[in-house]
């Protein structure tokens, strides 16, 4: 696998490399992603409407990640 040291998306590449080739924990999971969407969504349909939008999916960062 090459990846330069400064390409853009490196870090979750390696992260899921090291997770299916050395069995390491994965941080950016399908929790993770689902919190990501909707707090995405839910900027978007806040500039839309000027209303605060209540957010229902979001997780802790593990600890392991540095939080």
């Amino acid at each position: 696998l090459s990846i330069t040291k400064y390409q853009a998306g490196r870090e979750d590449l390696m992260e899921l490399f090291n997770a299916v080739r050395n069995d390491a924990p994965v941080y950016h999971d399908g929790q993770w992603g689902m919190a990501t969407l909707e707090l995405i969504t839910a900027i978007m349909e806040s500039s839309l409407t000027g209303r605060d939008i209540q957010l229902s999916h979001q997780v802790p960062m593990p600890f392991e990640y540095g939080a």
